[in-house]
């Protein structure tokens, strides 16, 4: 007697079973648009939407790659650049250093070695001037 009653809940289980599997989420949505032509424009123009939006954020990623490439490149070239302008601002200091050094050995005595700092003198005399 329990079989036979069992046989019954057994096939309860696997219907309802089924009926869950046909109402969840992929096979009701594919059911949708099978029979729904509104459903399925719908679908179709939220796709394309989503499509069109897509396509906008990777061009946007693309330019702002892009943009990040040129501003790594401008920061390479402006390195360079003060590179060149510091190298330049040293040899020049070293020849005006040079050249008053040489000014001020002639003005003194002829034969003494003088040293000019400039960096140095600059400070002295606004450090005198405060």
């Amino acid at each position: 007697a329990s079989g036979a009653h069992a046989a019954p809940a057994m096939h309860a289980d696997a219907v309802q079973a089924a009926l869950d599997a046909l109402s969840g989420g992929t096979c009701r949505d594919l059911l949708l648009i099978k029979t729904s032509r509104r459903y399925a424009k719908r679908l179709a123009s939220a796709l394309t939407a989503q499509g069109g939006q897509e396509k906008r954020l990777l061009t946007q990623s693309e330019d702002a790659q892009d943009r990040r490439r040129d501003a790594l490149s401008r920061r390479e070239e402006a390195r360079e650049k003060l590179a060149a302008a510091q190298k330049r601002g040293s040899e020049r200091q070293v020849f005006l250093e040079k050249a008053i050094a040489s000014m001020l050995a002639s003005i003194t005595r002829s034969g003494v070695n003088v040293t000019v700092r400039l960096v140095g003198e600059i400070r002295t005399a606004l450090e005198s001037a405060s």
